[in-house]
């Protein structure tokens, strides 16, 4: 079971202290979209010194917008990343740097595709601030029984945590509590 933390201070000391004693290379963060990987990658990569790839800059939208306009829709997320251009800024990053971080969804097929693995991997939750329930446990349960069916990239998320599960593999788990947006 993944250690989970919601206090950033407690979360970035625990993770200082699996560097110091496993001396990654890699720190994958991972989580569904919207869950805060950038924000939490980003204030990381700040405080450990570290090299930030984030996985969505390397896609076609971002990268080739003509190209990515061309693509038919509902392609999975997989088919919507420039592998050669996260390859490239991996490399990249690794040259240049003792640690990076490397954040995206489907996180771990990413890296496959690179011939990469995290050695340490961060999966980030986000719960309901009015309810603090986790929603995507019970999409994942709906995904595999059958009873939901999902579609574009969220289905390619749910098709992800039902065979990787990410929330279970991490070493840490980052919990953020959504703002609550009742009254507005």
């Amino acid at each position: 079971m993944p250690e989970e933390y919601t206090d950033y201070d407690a979360f970035a000391a625990r993770l200082r202290q699996l560097i110091r004693e496993h001396s990654p290379k890699i720190i994958g963060i991972e989580g569904v979209m919207q869950a805060g990987k950038t924000h939490l990658a980003g204030r990381l990569a700040q405080d450990l010194g570290a090299v930030l790839v984030e996985i969505d800059k390397c896609s076609y939208k971002n990268r080739d917008p003509e190209r990515f306009q061309s693509l038919p829709d509902e392609l999975p997320y997989s088919k919507l990343i420039d592998l050669d251009a996260l390859n490239r800024e991996l490399s990249a990053a690794l040259a240049s740097a003792a640690l990076v971080i490397v954040e995206g969804i489907c996180l771990r097929d990413m890296l496959r595709a690179t011939n990469r693995t995290v050695d340490i991997t961060v999966y980030v939750k986000s719960l309901s601030a009015n309810t603090g329930m986790w929603h995507t446990e019970y999409d994942i349960e709906d995904y595999e029984g059958g009873s939901e069916v999902y579609e574009g990239f969220y289905k390619d998320e749910i098709d992800y945590h039902s065979r990787m599960r990410p929330h279970e593999l991490a070493e840490l788990v980052f919990v953020r509590v959504e703002e609550s947006h009742r009254g507005e």
